[in-house]
């Protein structure tokens, strides 16, 4: 079933793109805040059976660098996604059931790297024969996108095969294609480079799981990588005039610094995140 991604539409909308805006990040502060999704996946994580001689994390409850058993047939995949920033380092390792689609992956990301879901996004894969395809969520059939002429943001040209993310999994792709390209915010450009490092198969993995990572990703609405930069020099500079703003400025952006345990816990919230943008 072809899935309605109106509202996600209406961010880029000069008319109502702001109060879309608000409302999100409203809800999702609410949302990482919510205990209970976070209880809920630690709970999952608790019952579940755990290969032996695995190690936990810090947690006591977050399976580091393990898979769960189930039957035959099962896989997960391990990418590494590494946000282009012009040499400062941001990436996150993931662990992710196969049977996940990209939307789910969309979804996964944004808690990963602390964005919002407020702008459009695409996946771009290349198979071993050359053939390329497009995932996204198919904008162009939404009478908005036309209005808005949203086709000058794409950051790529379109590819000639075009899948829908919400109804293509990440099997249908990986391993098949070893990397991708994830781009999220036509404005901003942010571009991810995705590494499948491993394929598990004969598995089960109950959740997406964050292995590990490293590098504070930029709040959302900066300004691309030269507006990160400003903003980041503008916060570690208590003298610049603008400081004080920008601080406010990175409150109301709910910007965080990456710290593993922390980003591990929003995780747990992807699926309601998920939800949340398709609604």
């Amino acid at each position: 079933m072809r899935l309605s991604n109106t509202k996600v539409l209406t961010s880029y909308d000069s008319r109502t793109g702001n109060n879309r805006s608000k409302h999100l990040r409203r809800a999702l502060s609410s949302l990482w805040t919510d205990d209970s999704a976070f209880s809920e996946g630690a709970n999952q994580i608790r019952n579940a059976v755990v290969c032996p001689g695995l190690c936990y994390g810090d947690n006591n409850f977050i399976v580091d660098k393990g898979v769960f058993m189930a039957g035959n047939g099962n896989t997960a995949f391990r990418f590494r996604v590494a946000l282009r920033l012009d040499g400062r380092e941001c990436w996150r390792e993931i662990l992710v059931p196969a049977s996940l689609t990209f939307f789910d992956l969309h979804a996964v990301l944004q808690e990963c790297f602390t964005w919002h879901g407020e702008h459009l996004f695409c996946f771009c894969a290349t198979f071993p024969d050359g053939k390329q395809v497009q995932v996204e969520e198919l904008w162009g059939e939404e009478p908005s996108y036309h209005e808005a002429n949203y086709e000058q943001y794409m950051p790529v040209e379109p590819l000639p095969e075009v899948r829908i993310a919400s109804e293509t999994e990440l099997g249908d792709v990986f391993p098949k294609a070893r990397t991708a390209r994830y781009y999220y915010d036509y404005g901003d450009d942010w571009i991810h480079d995705i590494k499948l490092l491993r394929t598990y198969r004969s598995v089960h993995v109950a959740d997406p799981q964050l292995w590990d990572g490293a590098g504070d990703a930029p709040p959302e609405d900066v300004g691309g990588v030269y507006g990160f930069e400003r903003f980041l020099d503008t916060l570690g500079n208590p003298e610049d005039e603008e400081h004080d703003g920008m601080v406010e400025w990175a409150e109301d952006q709910m910007w965080d610094r990456f710290t593993l345990n922390r980003h591990r816990e929003r995780l747990f919230r992807w699926r309601k995140h998920r939800d949340m943008m398709l609604q």
